[in-house]
């Protein structure tokens, strides 16, 4: 049982099928419909939320460090664990490799962003090595080999959905950050909307045809931004990250993935982003090793970029 909670038995159910193979493999093209979380979380369970507490759930496999009652941020990473307890056996399909580093960025980013807007992001992290479990991917295709890791994995999802509901009661909408890694050849920061390359690689107005396929569905209806803006105009994400000396693609000055490898988003901004429904936007960051996450001083330097970009967009997306 997770500590501190009640367990919300059957909070998600999967019946997707979708992946995020970071490090090495690109994400296929087709998505099809998630799941939404269907138990409800009991009156006052927030009291058992005070920011800065750290859960944890079954055998520390995965963790939870409670943000600030003001935020409007919750960042994950669940492909950055260590930990390979021999009672659960190694997968034997599907993408298995680390990504390197990962975890300590995404604390390095809620630091920076505590520093820069007052208020610290939720955090949710699997301790657990990809070679274990790997939470960024529907039930049918995690490959999972030991009840242990199924509870980890329905715990994540868990923690996931918890600090979304806090930020919409609290703050009404909010914004889910995926930090992932990939080992692909160009430098540069890939972030994912759901959209695939077919979508993105078209003009804008073709573009505007797939808002409602992406992650931050809800940002868009409540914009004044077209669609082709909110993922590759003036105030876009990676347009933001590449003011920052951060290369991003999709941004103004890289629209396009073209034919290279290029990660559309994973299951985590499938099931938690707003897609079908929720006011909880989701935005999947696959970093780059060189430039970003290859060294305690290039994490320093990215997590504080990163934390003026977050500013940036809460202010001119969030009301911030």
């Amino acid at each position: 049982m997770i500590k501190n909670i009640a367990y919300l038995t059957g909070l998600l159910l999967i019946s997707l099928a979708c992946s995020s193979k970071s490090e090495t493999i690109d994400n296929p093209d087709p998505i099809v419909d998630p799941p939404t979380p269907t138990d409800s979380i009991p009156s006052g369970y927030m009291f058992n939320y005070a920011p800065g507490s750290i859960l944890y759930g079954d055998n520390n496999y995965v963790q939870f460090k409670v943000g600030d009652s003001n935020t409007q941020i919750i960042i994950t990473a669940g492909h950055g664990g260590s930990l390979r307890p021999s009672t659960i056996p190694d997968r034997t399909q599907g993408e298995t490799v680390q990504d390197l580093n990962t975890m300590d960025l995404a604390y390095r980013m809620a630091d920076s962003i505590k520093n820069r807007i007052g208020a610290r992001p939720h955090i949710i992290v699997n301790n657990l090595h990809r070679i274990k479990l790997d939470p960024n991917r529907d039930t049918t295709e995690i490959f999972l080999t030991h009840p242990s890791a199924r509870v980890a994995y329905d715990q994540y999802h868990e923690y996931i959905y918890i600090a979304r509901k806090m930020i919409t009661e609290r703050k009404g909408k909010g914004l889910l950050l995926d930090v992932h890694g990939h080992a692909h050849e160009i430098d540069r920061t890939e972030l994912g909307y759901l959209n695939v390359k077919s979508q993105l690689n078209g003009t804008d107005a073709h573009l505007e045809n797939y808002a409602n396929r992406s992650s931050i569905y809800n940002l868009f209806q409540n914009s004044d931004y077209t669609f082709a803006q909110l993922i590759r105009g003036d105030k876009s994400f990676g347009t933001l990250m590449v003011e920052e000396g951060l290369a991003a693609v999709p941004s103004k000055t890289d629209p396009k993935p073209n034919d290279d490898a290029y990660f559309t988003g994973g299951y985590t901004s499938l099931a938690h982003g707003s897609r079908d429904s929720g006011t909880i936007s989701a935005i999947q960051l696959e970093f780059p090793r060189p430039s970003v996450r290859n060294t305690e001083t290039t994490r320093a330097n990215a997590a504080s970029k990163l934390a003026n970009v977050v500013k940036q967009y809460l202010i001119e997306h969030y009301n911030y």
